[in-house]
């Protein structure tokens, strides 16, 4: 028995590893690639 709940409480802790590294790149990671690639692309017309 101990060792079931054991086992689940791992998995859900890998679930929220996922869900939180997720979270991380869906509002922090991909955000700032957008804003880099508009920066550089702007930067790029106002240059040429």
């Amino acid at each position: 028995m101990n060792k079931k709940i054991c086992k689940v409480s791992f998995m859900t802790a890998i679930k929220q590893q996922e869900l939180k590294s997720t979270f991380l790149y869906t509002f922090v990671i991909f955000p700032a690639l957008t804003v880099g690639a508009v920066g550089l692309y702007g930067m790029a017309a106002w240059l040429l």
